[in-house]
Parts: structure tokens; C-alpha cells; sequence
């Protein structure tokens, strides 16, 4: 075969193939494109129950007793016994602590010598009061005589039958005499204003001895009632200054349990106390104490009011002063509450409704966590049309919560309204 028939048959080959190729890609049947297709969610749900439920407030709270009072030193002394410990249970009338006697011995004596002293000076102006009134009687009748006298002696002097001298020296006396007698007048006459200044000075010194037998017996540290042993804070044989506290002690039944309560629950809480419709128990320890709100505080900040309970109970020996507990406080019962687990809350006030395999999203009114156990971490919700007027909040009628309405369980983090959900 010449070169030719070659080339002629090559480029049949390939106009053949070049046809071919055509005829397979204009004949090739054409994919159709797939249609997208809305993802399903899977949700859980639960039915909405609306009824009276109360919400639950945890606050945290620490033991305090109204009764705590230390025991402090009078004067400089030094402890001579010590007869408790920190922690003791006490009754009352026990000697706690001893200080030594004789550092109070010479302020007492002083105190008993000054009032000693007054009270003989008082004793003695009254009696020399009694004896200047005796005198004034004979120092008059000395005048009325001394008058006579000098009358008699200045007729003879008149008839020469005496000297002027003895005229003058008669009229001395008879000065001298009525001076006696002003003295003793003005005496007598001072002796209220003298007794009435004495009195006061005893009061004084008997202040000062109250004062000083005050110190010495407060030199015994005796329990006044009966209560418990906070602290100790000297040992036998310590020097204490004046005012330093020694000893403290409360009693153990008058306990209270202290917490800061929201101001927000304020008109709340003075209601509770007139109606008695708080249920409360503290936490401690891992065991539940059940408790009692007696009284809200004077004082408030721009936050809280101290809030004030008591034990209901008599296990108050279970409790130190100062410890710190949980309180689990059940708000009073509001009526058309739904209780909802916390996974179904998003953000501070939406949940979401099962409706036509799609989620509706609805604003809520979150009042706080249900209290009991069988709600245990769940919420209480309200969108009726009058608690949304009570809080401002506008919802429309097909947007309130019926009961049997089905609301998502399950947190998506995508959720909005129109999202495509399936029921487990």
C-alpha cells in the first residue's frame, strides 16, 4: 500500500470516530437535577398543664443570734480561773471565768470611806443645826441682858456717878454680842443649802461606790441565762485591760437565720408574715431544716432587705453562730402558672410551640423555678392576656398558651419560628 492509501484510510479513521462521538453525546438521555428537600427536626415535647403552682427562691443565709454578747473587763486585772471552753453549753448562774479580787478590793474600800466620810458630815450638821438653835435662844437673852446693862449704866453716866469709858466698853459687848447672835442666824438660816450640798456629794460617792461594787462582781463572769460558749479569748494567768471582752455566749434557743432578700419580693414577704402563707426550709449539711419568716429588716440598700427566719423545730444544737446554709423558699401560689423543664426556655422569654409539624416561637412571662420535687428543674411560665397587661406585655389572643398545647423539650440551637419539627 502506497503512502497515499495510507493517509487516506487515517483520515477516514478519524471522521468515523469524530461521528460517532457526536452521535453517543446527542443521543445520551440528560440527568434530571435533584429537588431539595426541607431537614426535619427532631423534637421532644411536653403538654401544657396550667394551674396553681408556687415559684421556689434560693437564697443563701448564715446562723446569727440576736443574744450574742461578750463579756468584758471592768479594769486592769489578771484571770485567776477559767472554767469553759469554746463550744461549752452553759446554764444559768455558772461561773465562767474568775479575775483577781484584789485589783477591785482598794477602788471599793475608797468608794465605801468617801460615802462613809458624807455621811457623818451630814450626820454632824444636823446635830450642830439642833445645838445653834438652842444657842440663838440664850445668845438673844445675852443681848436682851448686855441692852439692860448699858441702858442702867448710861443713866448713872448721865448723874457723873460712871465713867464714859464704861459706857463705851458696854456698848462693845452689846456689838459684839448681836454679831454672836447674826452669825448664828445666818448659820442656821444657810444649814438647808449646806445639807442639800453634802446630799449631792454623797449621791456622787454613792454613784462611785455602785459603780465600783459593779466592777467587782463583774470580776465573777457569770452566765446570765442559759447558752453556748462562742469564744474564749484569755487563759488563766493573762493580764486584760479595761473593756476587753473576755468571754462571748448565746443562747441557743433564739437562733435566727439571716438572708438578703431581693428587694423585688419585699411587698411579698410583708404580706407572707401577716398571712403565713411562706413555706421555707434550710439546707444544711445534706438534710433540710424547715424554717419560719418572722420579720423583714429596718434597713434597706438599693438592692436587698435582710430577710429573718427561725428554726421550727427544736434541733437548734445542730447549728453553730456564723455557718452558712441554703434556703429553699416557696413563693405563694399564683394561679394559671405552666411548669416547663429549663431546656425549653431560649433566651430570657421565648418558648416554643408544636403546631403543624412546625415551631411557633411565643413571648413568656418567666416567674421563677417551681418549687417541689416533682418539678424539680423546671420553670414556671405565664402569657395569659392578664398577666401580660400586669407586666406590660402586648399578646395576642391566638398566641397564648391553651392547656394541651404541645412545648418543644429539646434545645435546638437554630430553633425559629417556621422550623420544621418532628415529634419523638
Amino acid at each position: 500500500m502506497n503512502k497515499r492509501s495510507i493517509r487516506l484510510t487515517s483520515i477516514l479513521i478519524i471522521i468515523i470516530s469524530l461521528v460517532i462521538a457526536v452521535t453517543i453525546v446527542k443521543t445520551k438521555e440528560k440527568k434530571k437535577s435533584p429537588k431539595a428537600q426541607e431537614r426535619t427536626w427532631w423534637v421532644e415535647t411536653t403538654q401544657a398543664m396550667p394551674g396553681s403552682y408556687s415559684a421556689k427562691l434560693e437564697l443563701f443565709a448564715q446562723i446569727e443570734s440576736p443574744s450574742y454578747f461578750s463579756f468584758y473587763a471592768p479594769l486592769v486585772s489578771r484571770v485567776t480561773s477559767l472554767n469553759v471552753k469554746q463550744g461549752d453549753f452553759v446554764t444559768k448562774g455558772t461561773l465562767l471565768a474568775k479575775l483577781d479580787p484584789a485589783d477591785y478590793k482598794p477602788a471599793l474600800d475608797k468608794a465605801k470611806s468617801r460615802v462613809n466620810q458624807i455621811q457623818a458630815k451630814i450626820k454632824l450638821e444636823k446635830l450642830q443645826y439642833q445645838q445653834d438653835q438652842t444657842n440663838l435662844i440664850y445668845e438673844k437673852q445675852l443681848v436682851d441682858l448686855k441692852q439692860s446693862s448699858l441702858a442702867r449704866q448710861k443713866k448713872i453716866h448721865k448723874k457723873n456717878l460712871s465713867s464714859t469709858s464704861t459706857v463705851e466698853e458696854l456698848t462693845q459687848q452689846l456689838i459684839a454680842q448681836q454679831i454672836s447672835v447674826s452669825k448664828l442666824q445666818h448659820k442656821i438660816k444657810t444649814f438647808s443649802e449646806n445639807i442639800s450640798s453634802l446630799q449631792a456629794q454623797l449621791k456622787e460617792a454613792e454613784s462611785d461606790l455602785e459603780k465600783a461594787e459593779l466592777s467587782f462582781r463583774r470580776s465573777e463572769l457569770i452566765a446570765t441565762k442559759d447558752g453556748r460558749i462562742a469564744k474564749v479569748n484569755i487563759a488563766v494567768g493573762d493580764q486584760v485591760n479595761t473593756n476587753q471582752a473576755l468571754i462571748s455566749v448565746y443562747t441557743v434557743d433564739d437562733l435566727e437565720i439571716v438572708t438578703q432578700l431581693p428587694l423585688k419580693y419585699k411587698k411579698i414577704f410583708n404580706q407572707s408574715i401577716l398571712d403565713n402563707n411562706i413555706k421555707a426550709t434550710l439546707q444544711y449539711l445534706g438534710k433540710n431544716y424547715p424554717v419560719k419568716l418572722i420579720r423583714l429588716g429596718a434597713e434597706s440598700n438599693s438592692i436587698t432587705v435582710d430577710a429573718y427566719f427561725v428554726l421550727s423545730n427544736n434541733e437548734v444544737n445542730n447549728f453553730n453562730v456564723g455557718e452558712i446554709g441554703q434556703l429553699h423558699i416557696a413563693l405563694p401560689v399564683q394561679d394559671n402558672l405552666i411548669p416547663v423543664p429549663v431546656s425549653a426556655i431560649y433566651g430570657q422569654n421565648t418558648i416554643y410551640r408544636l403546631k403543624n409539624e412546625r415551631l411557633e416561637g411565643l413571648p413568656v412571662n418567666i416567674i421563677g423555678e417551681a418549687y417541689g420535687k416533682e418539678l424539680e428543674h423546671h420553670i414556671l411560665i405565664s402569657n395569659s392576656i392578664d398577666s401580660a397587661k400586669k407586666d406590660s406585655v402586648k399578646i395576642n389572643k391566638d398566641k397564648v398558651i391553651q392547656k394541651g398545647d404541645l412545648l418543644v423539650t429539646t434545645h435546638l440551637p437554630n430553633a425559629i419560628t417556621g422550623l420544621k419539627v418532628k415529634q419523638h
